[in-house]
């Protein structure tokens, strides 16, 4: 997975939780720090497939109503790669 295809990835998946959050992605895509998310995290370990960017801290946990919210928890040390398995059976912890 090229590294702009995991920028297209981080990008997407903010768009539809900040959207759903009720914030217009427009005015809160700047607290999305793609390219520093991309840097942090760096390669996929593996087969793409089985892999997921998952957030260390869930996004759930959150109040994505309030900036300061959004930007914790789209920092780019909230994040690492994580098996897909197992990311889908933690759920919102």
């Amino acid at each position: 997975m090229t590294r702009a295809a995991i920028a297209k990835r981080i990008q997407d998946r903010a768009r539809q939780v900040l959207v759903r959050a009720g914030r217009h992605w427009p005015h809160v895509r700047r607290l999305v720090p793609v390219a520093e998310i991309v840097a942090a995290v760096g390669d996929c370990p593996g087969d793409p497939r089985d892999y997921d960017l998952d957030h260390v801290e869930p996004v759930a946990r959150f109040d994505l109503a309030y900036d300061d919210q959004v930007r914790a928890a789209f920092h780019p040390s909230n994040f690492r790669w994580l098996r897909a398995g197992r990311n889908r059976s933690d759920g919102a912890r």
